[in-house]
């Protein structure tokens, strides 16, 4: 029996404050994301025991706490630092997320495009709020964004719009980028595609527009002639953008890619003098928080820009094979790739390939988000069984 219907309205607004507060304080202020957490998990408890597991429950199960609890442990033997074996380890038990939803039959992307909803509207109060000149962006959010470990933001004439704003969940915006393609809410796309634009990002930049662009063009129905037509125009429109803020976009793309190339070269060239010189980590790994040395900063480093060969790095050949294989399990479990949803996680991980959100709890959000859709999708969210 299902408890009574405030408790379901509970555990939805904890899963909307657990969304929001990840979302706009990735860094987990006064860590009231682990708080919401755990006291999702406590009050669900008694009725997630009672659960008579499925197949998929078992993936749940297993990527949700046998995995960071293993991996954190190992870890920990690695590298006799507790402390960042668990801070780095984490994430992955926010997966059990997936226990609270499919019991309680929350509807979670509306919990997501309402996160969302909450980050786009942080980004437009930034830019109205310095605007009519209440808040000033390179006065108040140039330091409190920083210190909050939100992002950063400033304003300028070398913008693209002026200003520049970049929170940390931003990648997280794929999600009503793509729902509003597909519901066809064009305000929704403008204002999802505008924040990914103003953060100044070459990957928040490019894949988002790329891959829209393709999930678009293939779901419009018109005629084909209509089609080219469309895509002619669109071009047009961007080599107007391009040839407007040309030298914005060179300095993004081209200087800022020089510069940062000469940064990941050194650290690829460390990453393989580290394999060369220890081969036996391949198998056994760093451990999670774990530095090695690199020639692109002089310096010892925790991670690098390459978020897949630094996963593998610190987890070795095993556990990173166990991870990945988690990740393209709904590549093989959807029977069409042609959804809404699916198109936003290709995107992320496009995204993740060259920036710290992999493995963290931003990139966990999206794998609860792609599951919850695909499992809705195959009509596993609404036929629980229990003892």
């Amino acid at each position: 029996m299902y408890k009574s219907k405030w408790f379901a309205n509970f555990n939805f607004c904890l899963v909307l404050g657990f969304i929001v507060i990840s979302m706009i304080f990735p860094a987990d202020i006064y860590s009231l994301k682990k708080i919401i957490f755990i006291v999702l998990i406590l009050i669900n408890l008694p009725d997630l025991l009672k659960m008579k597991f499925k197949k998929d429950d078992y993936l749940i199960l297993m990527i949700g706490f046998i995995f960071p609890i293993v991996t954190i442990g190992y870890s920990y033997f690695l590298t006799d630092d507790l402390k960042s074996s668990i801070v780095q380890g984490i994430a992955p038990f926010f997966f059990l997320l997936m226990f609270v939803i499919k019991r309680r039959e929350l509807n979670f992307e509306k919990v997501v495009l309402l996160g969302s909803l909450g980050l786009i509207g942080l980004y437009v109060f930034i830019v109205f709020a310095d605007f009519l000149k209440l808040v000033e962006i390179n006065i108040f959010w140039n330091n409190y964004l920083p210190i909050m470990n939100m992002g950063v933001a400033a304003k300028g004439p070398l913008y693209p719009v002026y200003y520049f704003i970049f929170l940390r969940a931003s990648p997280l915006l794929v999600i009503p980028l793509f729902y509003g393609i597909y519901k066809r809410n064009y305000f929704l796309v403008l204002l999802a595609y505008g924040c990914l634009f103003v953060s100044g990002t070459r990957a928040n930049f490019v894949f988002p527009l790329i891959v829209a662009s393709v999930f678009y063009l293939k779901n419009l129905r018109i005629q084909f002639i209509n089609k080219k037509l469309l895509l002619s125009v669109c071009s047009f429109v961007i080599f107007i953008v391009c040839a407007w803020k040309f030298n914005y976009l060179y300095e993004m793309l081209v200087v800022k890619k020089e510069q940062s190339n000469i940064i990941r070269i050194g650290h690829l060239k460390s990453f393989v003098d580290l394999y060369t010189n220890n081969p036996e980590i391949i198998i056994t790994g760093m451990g999670l928080g774990s530095k090695f040395y690199s020639i692109g900063v002089n310096e010892w480093i925790s991670s690098f820009e390459f978020s897949f060969l630094d996963l593998f790095r610190q987890l070795g050949v095993i556990f990173f094979t166990v991870f990945i294989a988690f990740l393209i399990y709904p590549f093989m479990k959807l029977k069409t790739f042609n959804k809404y949803y699916f198109y936003a996680y290709i995107t992320y991980l496009a995204i993740a390939m060259t920036n710290p959100y992999l493995y963290s709890s931003t990139g966990f959000i999206m794998y609860v988000y792609v599951y919850y859709c695909m499992y809705k999708e195959c009509g596993e969210i609404n036929s629980i069984q229990f003892r």
